[in-house]
């Protein structure tokens, strides 16, 4: 059955899947005694009290008296949204990045029309036919030299404590909950680090390994917000030894 109005915007669709989940999240920690010992002594904590809803506009979903988890639903080898904001907003955290907001910006901006996108221009693509080698060799040797700071501002966030664990919920292709993985955000940080920026022959989409992605968000039906410098990740191509799988088919936590 359909419990939502025909009317309803894909975004809002988005957002109420996004806190079922976190809801089911919070059952499996709070409920699950031995979900809940293999959390403290792998993330080496002493006592959890029970976790609720962060109701802030953090990167943390939900927390307790020790950890904040952000929580994020996938399904295998399917990128999904960690983060979009205006390019503006990037260079306001990271601004030796300033010398590249040019090239970011004709990646993902077009010109607004009644606050709508001028779909009859076209972005930038970062290739030979809009700008010379030497500027993509710097544009992409700028990103590497702050990839750090890129990475930890779009899976930490700003102005406050980001979260100290991420929290995949994995979905079979059939649509059924198949397990939990969970990963220390400073462990994703590094592990991405390890890679470097590469512009896709498409040159409207920026990799950093097979698990991160930046470009234009695009669709929003040409509402502003279209422009957005949209961050992504393919949560199953994280390849860290450091995590704890929970196989919701079968109660059975890895040791």
């Amino acid at each position: 059955m359909n419990i939502y109005s025909n009317n309803m915007s894909r975004g809002s669709l988005i957002a109420k899947a996004g806190y079922h989940e976190e809801m089911l999240v919070i059952n499996d920690l709070n409920q699950n005694e031995s979900l809940r010992k293999r959390l403290i002594n792998w993330f080496e904590c002493v006592d959890l009290l029970p976790f609720q809803k962060s109701l802030d506009r953090s990167k943390i979903d939900i927390y307790n008296n020790k950890i904040g988890i952000q929580i994020k639903k996938y399904k295998n080898d399917q990128f999904g949204q960690i983060d979009r904001r205006y390019v503006s907003n990037l260079i306001a955290f990271i601004p030796k990045l300033k010398s590249i907001e040019k090239y970011l910006i004709g990646m993902c901006e077009l010109p607004l029309v009644d606050s709508k996108c001028d779909k009859s221009k076209s972005v930038l693509k970062l290739n030979n036919t809009n700008y010379f080698e030497e500027e993509l060799i710097k544009f992409i040797k700028t990103l590497n030299e702050y990839k750090k700071d890129i990475i930890t501002y779009a899976l930490c966030g700003i102005g406050c404590k980001g979260p100290d664990l991420i929290c995949g919920s994995n979905y079979t292709k059939a649509n059924k909950r198949n397990h939990l993985l969970f990963y220390k955000i400073k462990d994703v940080i590094e592990h991405l680090n390890t890679y470097d920026f590469k512009i896709r022959p498409s040159g409207t989409v920026i990799e950093l390994g097979p698990a991160f992605t930046l470009q234009r968000k695009g669709g929003d039906n040409g509402k502003k917000e279209a422009n957005h410098l949209q961050f992504k990740l393919v949560y199953n191509k994280l390849d860290i030894k450091n995590c704890l799988l929970y196989n919701i088919t079968n109660n059975d936590v890895n040791p």
